[in-house]
């Protein structure tokens, strides 16, 4: 019997803790979003009077909407993981256009890519379906993403948006590896950074494919991921309507 009553405790606490994290999360996630949203603002109003500033005046500004970037990407990523622990992604579809979606994803990057003289290759066709915005953007957000913060300067990304039998494929192919064999078991896993480090100081927590996985899930897709040698490439794989 006393074993018992020290099994019945444990378990609330455990369950007591489980509810902590996520309060926890929803705080970070809600309230640390809206001070990055106001310093994005206001970097943003800097960029409208830019002409008045100097050379290193607008790398220090172009270094801060970096910084506030990757900030607001942590706090989508802890949302993000807060809505699949607690199961409740919720698919609103509309009609997309998936080849625009992909585009301004890559706009949202142009800084980076340009500071990496990186070289993106597009082989993109006009893709209309029926999806969900928020769970596309995210799976879009988070490949486009490692693409670019794992790249070699100077290296090219390849990338095409195709349609075949209802089925769409967006492959984008990198030089960022190899990836060891032993950390390909957990690509996809919830906190598995890599040992290749993304090569311009960018942060890597290792939750990005498995959030961009929960989301291609979600839409009954899936993300697929390939290397030869140096080579590596995610292809997400999605029937469309």
């Amino acid at each position: 019997m006393a074993n018992q009553e020290i099994i019945r405790k444990l378990e609330e606490r455990v369950l007591e803790l489980e509810q902590e994290k996520k309060q926890l999360l929803k705080l970070v996630s809600h309230d640390v979003k809206s001070p990055f949203n106001k310093l994005f603002a206001l970097s943003n109003l800097l960029q409208l009077v830019s002409e008045n500033l100097n050379e290193e005046q607008l790398d220090y500004l172009s270094r801060m909407e970096w910084v506030i970037k990757e900030g607001l990407t942590v706090v989508r990523n802890l949302m993000d993981l807060r809505a699949i622990e607690n199961n409740s992604i919720e698919l609103n579809l509309e009609e997309l256009q998936l080849d625009l979606l992909l585009d301004e994803g890559f706009k949202s990057y142009a800084k980076q890519i340009d500071a990496k003289i990186l070289s993106v290759r597009p082989k993109i066709s006009k893709v209309t379906a029926w999806s969900d915005k928020r769970a596309i953007e995210r799976v879009f957000d988070n490949l486009v993403s490692n693409a670019v913060k794992f790249s070699p300067k100077e290296s090219i990304i390849s990338v095409s948006l195709l349609t075949n039998n209802k089925v769409l494929s967006l492959e984008i192919i990198t030089q960022s590896g190899p990836i060891p064999s032993e950390e390909v078991r957990n690509l996809f896993k919830r906190s598995s950074p890599l040992t290749p480090r993304p090569t311009h100081g960018e942060s890597a927590l290792g939750n990005g494919l498995f959030i961009a996985q929960k989301y291609a899930h979600a839409l009954s897709g899936e993300i697929v991921f390939r290397q030869k040698d140096s080579e590596i490439s995610f292809t997400l794989e999605l029937p469309i309507k």
